[in-house]
């Protein structure tokens, strides 16, 4: 059982040799009524691929190899979207969860401590002039200007910040708009409202940016942060 906060980014690049039990054998029957809101086949293996990732991280987490103790639920009564909500042995946890997926690709984000944390995978994001002033900034724009090529890297701070930092708004990719970023840090305001400064972790490929953004840490809450890689589990 963990007893001090943790905080994981867990990056799988291939997930298609991930193995993953028949679902009946992990999801509960709540979990089965989210996956029937997918009807395509593709958007249904993603969807279970990057929940059996989390699912098993939190059980491992709990001391516990059965993924049906553990519980994500993503949908609110009236089956709008909202973000996870995790439940081990039916009861509410401080666990929070984010989920980002592309093609085999997947990305979670766990804390532990109820800290919020957002990921996203900003894969193939058009570079091109027309896309940047629809959807950054003036001063977004000016920095992508100055750095061609890097457009995924914004969009997917926006994407992480707002699964991060977000509570009903509507996602508009202009709302979020980056004053400033580094390897570790991003300084951000979410629809006019200057945010304090959030952690980042950032990884580059030919395809685009794997992001994750969270709350900063603080002195009174020392964070053990594992940052993990993979090819596949």
């Amino acid at each position: 059982m963990i007893t001090s906060p943790t905080w994981i980014v867990r990056y799988v690049a291939d997930t298609r040799r991930l193995p993953i039990d028949a679902q009946d054998a992990w999801l509960s029957a709540a979990e089965e009524a989210e996956l029937a809101f997918f009807a395509h086949e593709d958007r249904r293996r993603q969807w279970l691929r990057a929940r059996w990732i989390a699912k098993r991280l939190i059980a491992l987490s709990s001391d516990s190899t059965d993924l049906r103790r553990v519980e994500i639920l993503s949908r609110s009564t009236s089956g709008l979207g909202v973000a996870p909500q995790v439940f081990v042995d039916g009861k509410p946890t401080q666990y929070r969860i984010s989920l980002s997926h592309t093609g085999s690709a997947v990305l979670v984000g766990m804390t532990t401590d109820a800290t919020s944390i957002g990921v996203d995978l900003a894969w193939d994001v058009p570079q091109d002039r027309h896309f940047s002033s629809a959807w950054f900034s003036e001063r977004e724009q000016a920095w992508l200007a100055e750095r061609p090529g890097s457009a995924s890297l914004l969009w997917g701070l926006k994407e992480a910040i707002f699964k991060s930092q977000g509570d009903s708004q509507t996602w508009n990719p202009r709302g979020v708009e980056i004053e400033s970023y580094g390897e570790h840090e991003v300084r951000c305001s979410l629809f006019g409202r200057r945010l304090a400064p959030l952690s980042t972790w950032i990884r580059t490929s030919s395809r685009g940016t794997a992001t994750a953004v969270w709350q900063a840490k603080t002195q009174d809450a020392p964070v053990t942060v594992r940052q993990e890689f993979s090819s596949c589990l």
